[in-house]
Order: C-alpha cells, then structure tokens, then sequence
C-alpha cells in the first residue's frame, strides 16, 4: 500500500515552502499532493474580492509570493470542491493548511484540522487556572477567534503579528503576552513556522507551540515517519 497525503492550502499551488515542510512529515516513498483554494485565479482577481466591514478573514499568499488577507467566505466557497479532487486522487488522508474552523468540509478519509490539534494541545498543557497567550496574524482577526478560544473553555490573551512581516513584531507582541501574565503562548496559524515559535518563547520567556509543528507530529504518526 501506498500512503498519500493530500494538502488543502487556503491559498494556492505550487507553494514550495508548504510542499517542503509537509513532504519532511512523511516517510520515504509516500506520496504527497497540493491543492489550493484559490488555484485557477488571479492575483488581481483575489485583490478585489468584495470585503466588507466585519468579514471573517484569512491570511495566505498567492502569486508570486504576495500576501493577502482575503474575505473567508471566498475561500470556504472553494475548499470543497479541491478537497473532493484530492479524495479522487487516493489520498489516504487530508491536511489543511489553515487553523480556521471548516465544519462544512467532507471527505471519505481523515482530516486533520490544524486548528483544533492546537487548541487540543493547549487544553492538555496548560492544564487549569494556567493563563494562555495566543497570537494571531491580524488584529481584526482577534474577535472571532477569542470567542472561538473561549468557546473550548480557554481564557486566553491576545496580540496580533503578520507572520509574513518583521519578526521583531512577532517578538514584540509575545513580550506583551509574557509580562501580562501568559505561562503558555500558542500561534494561532500555519504560517508561523518553527523560528517563529522559537521567537515567540524566547521573548515572551515562556514554553510556545505552533499549529504548524502539531500538525507535523500527527502527521508523523500517522505515516509512520521514523517509526
């Protein structure tokens, strides 16, 4: 049997940086096949999807290299159907490369939810009474997910920092967490990368995780990487 892994990227193909660090989660001789949301348009035609006030949004680059926070719903409208193409190429499961919340997706084979294994970690280390630190990509985004934090029974803190912008942004906003009391600091989104979280603890002093690496251990699990 052939192991595949399919990868549902919220932006578009190819995106090297993605197909490097998800072929190092999988063993020799596995297969491993990209799909994105917004393959087939623009970049132009994604800077003028229609965003309104108060719209729910993702961060993601497309084009060559250009980042972009697009209105949520454009992408949602698209994930399915990628994800059905993915399944109809026999992948043996699905990651997707976002931490947002897709309950609307459906596939024959397991899918893995960056988002949840995240806050599934947090809850199991930090335990009660312990105070979260999360940073996410942009300050709008804080609302909506706060309240999706809060919704799993984590009060956490919150700052904001563009994980595709100057890391000492990034170092910023996790010494505000630390010295507002955080003992655990989450990055709430695939683009933050391994150096990113190592930025994150060393500023905020404290243990950090990221999205992007629990989901590189599931994934190493369930291949069989190193086993």
């Amino acid at each position: 049997m052939v192991l595949s892994l399919g990868v549902l990227l919220i932006g578009q193909t190819p995106d090297v940086r993605y197909e490097r660090f998800f072929r190092s989660c999988l063993p020799k001789g596995a297969e491993l096949s990209l799909a994105g949301a917004l393959d087939g348009l623009s970049v132009e035609d994604i800077l003028t999807f229609d965003r309104k006030p108060g719209d729910d949004v993702l961060v993601t680059r497309v084009g060559a290299d250009v980042p972009v926070a697009v209105p949520a719903h454009e992408v949602h409208s698209r994930m399915q159907k990628k994800t059905e193409e993915l399944v109809e190429k026999g992948t043996s499961a699905i990651a997707v490369a976002c931490t947002g919340e897709f309950p609307f997706l459906k596939a024959p084979v397991p899918l893995l939810m960056p988002g949840r294994l995240l806050i599934n970690a947090v809850t199991a280390i930090a335990g009660d009474g312990k105070t979260v630190g999360v940073i996410v990509p942009l300050e709008e985004q804080i609302p909506m997910l706060s309240a999706r934090w809060e919704n799993r029974g984590i009060q956490a803190s919150f700052e904001a920092a563009d994980p595709f912008g100057d890391r000492r942004h990034l170092a910023r906003a996790a010494r505000r967490l630390g010295e507002n009391g955080a003992r655990l600091i989450a990055l709430d989104c695939m683009a933050y990368d391994a150096a990113a979280r190592q930025i994150a603890s060393d500023a905020s002093g404290c243990l950090a995780l990221a999205a992007r690496g629990w989901l590189g251990r599931a994934l190493r699990e369930l291949f069989g990487k190193g086993a």
